[in-house]
């Protein structure tokens, strides 16, 4: 009798994922360092946007240079 066996968790088949190019698709622009309490602050704020840390930066950083009056339209990420 034959049984089946599921395949090994974690493992990938070859040649999956992003094609592997000279320089990576994206790179990290900045990074910040905070208090406990701010990064209690800040985590509530992901939270209660229900959207990804990254894309509340984003947000934040294109409102801000709206307010700032900084003209040139954001590109895409």
């Amino acid at each position: 009798m034959l049984t089946m066996t599921e395949p090994a968790k974690g493992k990938r088949k070859p040649g999956a994922g992003r094609p592997k190019g000279p320089t990576p698709r994206r790179k990290t622009i900045a990074a910040f360092k905070g208090s406990e309490p701010f990064e209690e602050w800040f985590d509530g704020l992901v939270e209660h946007c229900r959207i990804p840390a990254s894309s509340v930066i984003e947000l934040a950083l294109i409102v801000f240079a709206k307010q700032e009056g900084y003209e040139p339209e954001p590109p895409k990420r």
